[in-house]
């Protein structure tokens, strides 16, 4: 499971979506490490660690809370390979945590701070650490102040046995230059494209037509198609039923008084100070008869001093209770926190309350009745499951527990109707049609739980194996495709044709006959295409590097081909600094990844990791 799943995270969209989401996966994605408990199982063991599927699904669930806000759906992520990634990145992080651990590898609380204190996100527009934006930072992410230190005290153990065991290598300076004058080098072009339309090309005779089409037999032969008869149901579709009674209605409102409360919010100040001293000589002066608000302005630099309107349950666990003991108008003891001293201070007060019966009556009905119904839809799929164990069929247990079998009349593996058109509102998307062609034709499926938390079970009624279609019902589709084909071979023979001219010492554009061709010159561009944009294809670019001045090449493009020839080489500036340092910092960088990976594989035979597939297999 995991390397197939691999197989799609390799792709090239994967690997630049998920890039940089990996990176913010030190800090902001990844949770407890040593203290994961409430696991349900085990889905990787390294070394003595081990990662549960619970764990798994909490960093999958906060990853994909990210990319939903670049509209991709856990679907889509899920073809990338989002979780291949994810279980790799949380194995890696496994492996330096042991590591860090074996050799007493040690981050200091004042070592801490400073990190804290330098990132971006906690900076002011003056660069000064802002409390502030630290704690809503913090309260957007769902996470506790020490939640976070600890995280971050993880990172910075891995980050110091990487730096200590993966170096940046410097390249040896005549490879390096030697790498530079290759990389460096641009080259200019002039070129032509030879494009024959379709339409000028004389319609095939019915035996050559016939023959094209046998020839290109799986061009035009229909895919497998499969007639499905399918039960689907959610919680939703048993809400009207559910009758809430008055009597209901007024218990559930009086046990849960507590959970329906609206808790008391209180606008907190805070003044953040680097030691006790100087957070005693704050108090002081607050007490004395200065405003709290005055001698923080004065003292915290700049920094913001409110950490919002909050609950209890919002601020952390250093501040939350001396907070909510104090009146309106109070400042606190000075307090401290792994960041340093504070001295708090209550600007406002928001009363908790509990609404009234009246206030949640319809708010209140509505969760009862989906609570309900969800139970309801529960017991219909038992009964469900009895039925069908029982002997009954797909629509003798439909008709037993009053459910609708729906119907496809066609679908291929494609989700596409015999039209070739998406067949819209299928259940539970991608996974529905993988379903109906990984059974047997006349087979039923087990009850599948779907992703929106409903159920599934499909039949395959019957199957029409893949079938070429017949000439006359495609005639002017393949009249269509033999004409580009052939135009495509007459834009290819004039390439040839003129390539051979250029090999002869012609110049393109200036020889009699080339009036007929637009010539175009190049920007200059590199071996890896810099610069050519959309003006060559890659495929002859390489071969542009290979030809000496004068020299011509030619590529295939829809349509016909084109055909270049080479106008100017432009040696790299060795002496240009700013190329060398930018070639030194890649290469060294290349050096540090293949390093990396050499160390991860170390650590791996060392520690051992040992994946159970089963429940691997469970969570996709």
């Amino acid at each position: 499971m995991l390397n197939a799943l691999r197989q799609a995270a390799g792709s090239l969209p994967a690997k630049i979506l998920f890039g940089a989401l990996m990176a913010s996966f030190a800090v902001w994605g990844i949770g407890d490490v040593f203290n994961n408990s409430g696991r349900d199982e085990t889905v990787v063991k390294v070394g003595d660690s081990e990662i549960s599927s619970r764990f798994f699904a909490e960093n999958f669930r906060r990853q994909m809370n990210t990319l939903r806000q670049l509209n991709i759906s856990e679907e889509d992520a899920r073809k990338l390979g989002l979780h291949a990634r994810l279980m790799d990145n949380l194995i890696s992080q496994r492996l330096y945590d042991l590591q860090a651990r074996d050799l007493g590898v040690f981050v200091s609380d004042s070592a801490l701070s400073a990190e804290i204190k330098s990132q971006a996100i906690f900076l002011d527009e003056f660069g000064q650490f802002d409390r502030g934006r630290f704690q809503s930072a913090l309260l957007r992410d769902g996470r506790s102040e020490s939640a976070f230190v600890d995280d971050l005290r993880r990172e910075i153990q891995r980050e110091q046995v990487i730096d200590s065991l993966v170096p940046g290598i410097p390249p040896p300076p005549p490879l390096a230059n030697k790498i530079n004058q290759r990389r460096g080098e641009r080259r200019v072009a002039k070129y032509v494209k030879i494009l024959v339309k379709p339409a000028g090309i004389l319609e095939p005779s019915e035996g050559e037509l016939d023959t094209y089409h046998k020839a290109n037999s799986d061009r035009f032969t229909s895919p497998e198609s499969r007639v499905v008869s399918y039960l689907h149901f959610t919680s939703q579709d048993f809400v009207n039923e559910i009758i809430v009674s008055e009597q209901d209605l007024r218990e559930t409102y009086q046990d849960r008084a507590s959970e329906l409360a609206i808790p008391e919010r209180r606008k907190i100040l805070q003044l953040p100070l680097d030691d006790e001293a100087s957070a005693v000589s704050a108090l002081a002066r607050i007490s004395s008869g200065e405003s709290f608000v005055n001698v923080a302005t004065e003292l915290a630099g700049g920094n913001d001093i409110s950490l919002g309107i909050v609950s209890r349950d919002e601020l952390p666990v250093e501040f939350a209770e001396a907070a909510f003991l104090l009146e309106v108008g109070e400042s606190s003891k000075p307090l401290q926190s792994p960041f340093g001293w504070h001295v708090i201070h209550v600007a406002t007060i928001e009363l908790g309350s509990i609404p009234s019966f009246e206030q949640l009556r319809v708010e209140l009905k509505k969760m009862m009745a989906e609570e309900a119904a969800i139970d309801v839809m529960y017991s219909i799929a038992n009964q469900l499951e009895d039925a069908l164990g029982g002997g009954a069929n797909l629509e003798e247990g439909a008709s037993l527990l009053n459910l609708h079998v729906s119907r496809i009349d066609s679908l291929d593996q494609n989700g596409h109707d015999p039209d070739g058109l998406p067949i819209e509102g299928l259940p539970d998307g991608g996974r529905f049609v993988e379903t109906v062609f990984n059974i047997e034709v006349g087979e039923e499926s087990t009850l599948i739980e779907t992703e929106e938390g409903g159920y599934l079970i499909v039949r395959v009624d019957s199957s029409r194996s893949p079938l070429l279609r017949s000439l006359a019902s495609i005639h002017e589709e393949v009249v269509s495709a033999w004409q580009f084909e052939k135009a495509q071979e007459a834009g290819v023979e004039q390439a040839k044709r003129l390539i051979e001219e250029l090999n002869l010492g012609k110049t393109l554009g200036i020889e009699p006959g080339h009036q007929i061709y637009s010539v175009v010159m190049s920007d200059p561009f590199t071996r890896n295409g810099n610069g050519v944009g959309d003006a060559l294809p890659l495929s002859i670019v390489g071969d542009l590097f290979e030809r000496r001045l004068g020299g011509a090449a030619m590529a295939e493009i829809n349509g016909g081909a084109v055909v270049a020839q080479l106008a100017d080489i432009q040696l790299a500036n060795t002496a240009e600094q700013s190329a060398q340092i930018e070639l030194a910092v890649r290469l060294r960088s290349e050096y540090s990844t293949d390093m990396l990976e050499q160390l991860r594989a170390e650590l791996q035979q060392r520690y051992g990791v040992t994946v159970n597939e089963s429940a691997v297999d469970a969570l996709y």
